[in-house]
């Protein structure tokens, strides 16, 4: 979808929440430089999940693609293997079993790293160092300065006083860090996300028709020249408001998702990560706004970077704090306009 047909879909009100996942089955997804153009895809995957009704197909191939698509893509990414299961199916007398390994996506639809799928929910962990030395120049008359590597302040005070007594020569002392024994690991947010496709495509098309969506959306518009690098977001409280009015049965309620690890253990040298054991650990809250950043193709494409819920106030997550009727319109990152929302866009399939 182009920006411009976006823009006029959304100041009309004429924007459908079918359009809109029209709109995210279009995103490109084959990775640049080891980043998605678009991270939005894997958030509509999950959540997916294919029944018998309807489906058309044997047994074995439902639960291959129950297993396929109900398993997050966040976790997966590109070159790994993961074994879903065997699934019995008739092989004449013998009985024989089959089994189906793999994710069952195209590898551009997958993350290229493991930035998702190692989310700890930890707050940044400090480099550890080794003990600092003490580098010793003895500064002899008419000879070059003797440098001499002591552990402690306690053996430089040694040095000092018997050369002084014995010598005379001048001293020069600097403190040489220790060597890095753990690297600094940066904050790992636990990874939100809407409990299914159709919560996040409504919440989607609901941030798109906002006020604040409508201004977004008219800067990407008039962005000269295209810059698919130059992202615009929206941060919609009226969003979920909206969302809300249209369908009760669309629970407020996002998920966290964070990979266990044991703290109990000592860090890794070469990552500086504790040890995971294995679990991946959810919990559910409720949502307070959706985030939505958005960029224009060099073809003028509306291109949805990511979406995703957010448990915390716009105060607590950006620094600007909003009431119940305002949403922001961000143009530059870090650049916030309030955009005030009285009344809610209607939301239709």
């Amino acid at each position: 979808m182009k920006v411009g047909k976006a823009y006029l879909q959304s100041i009309s009100g004429k924007l459908t929440c079918s359009e809109v996942m029209q709109l995210l089955m279009e995103q490109p997804t084959k990775p640049v430089d080891r980043k998605m153009p678009s991270h939005a895809h894997m958030h509509t995957m999950e959540g997916f999940k294919p029944r018998a009704e309807g489906f058309g197909g044997d047994g074995f191939s439902l639960s291959r693609k129950q297993m396929h698509y109900e398993n997050p893509t966040h976790l997966y990414p590109e070159g790994s293997e993961q074994d879903f299961g065997r699934f019995v199916y008739a092989s004449g007398a013998s009985g024989a079993y089959g089994s189906y390994r793999g994710v069952m996506q195209d590898v551009d639809r997958l993350p290229p790293t493991r930035e998702y799928a190692d989310r700890t929910g930890l707050p940044e962990l400090p480099a550890v160092s080794g003990p600092a030395k003490y580098r010793v120049f003895r500064k002899v008359p008419q000879n070059k300065p003797v440098p001499e590597e002591k552990n402690s302040m306690a053996e430089v005070n040694l040095l000092l006083e018997r050369d002084y007594v014995f010598k005379g020569g001048k001293i020069m002392v600097t403190v040489v860090g220790g060597a890095q024994l753990l690297p600094l690991v940066k904050a790992s947010p636990a990874h939100t996300m809407f409990t299914d496709t159709e919560s996040m495509v409504m919440h989607l098309t609901a941030a798109l028709l906002s006020n604040a969506g409508k201004r977004v959306l008219h800067g990407l518009m008039t962005l000269t020249p295209p810059d698919p690098k130059k992202t615009m977001g929206i941060f919609s409280r009226s969003a979920v408001r909206a969302v809300n009015a249209a369908d009760v049965r669309v629970e407020n309620k996002m998920i966290e998702r964070q990979l266990e690890v044991d703290r109990g253990q000592p860090r890794s040298p070469g990552t500086g990560f504790y040890p995971a054991t294995g679990r991946i650990l959810t919990a559910e809250s409720g949502i307070d706004h959706a985030v939505v950043i958005l960029s224009r193709s060099a073809a003028g494409d509306l291109n949805v970077v990511t979406c995703y819920p957010s448990k915390t106030t716009t105060g607590a997550s950006i620094g600007t704090p909003t009431d119940g009727s305002e949403d922001i319109a961000e143009f530059r990152i870090g650049e916030h306009t309030k955009v005030r929302q009285d009344t809610l866009p209607a939301l239709r399939w």
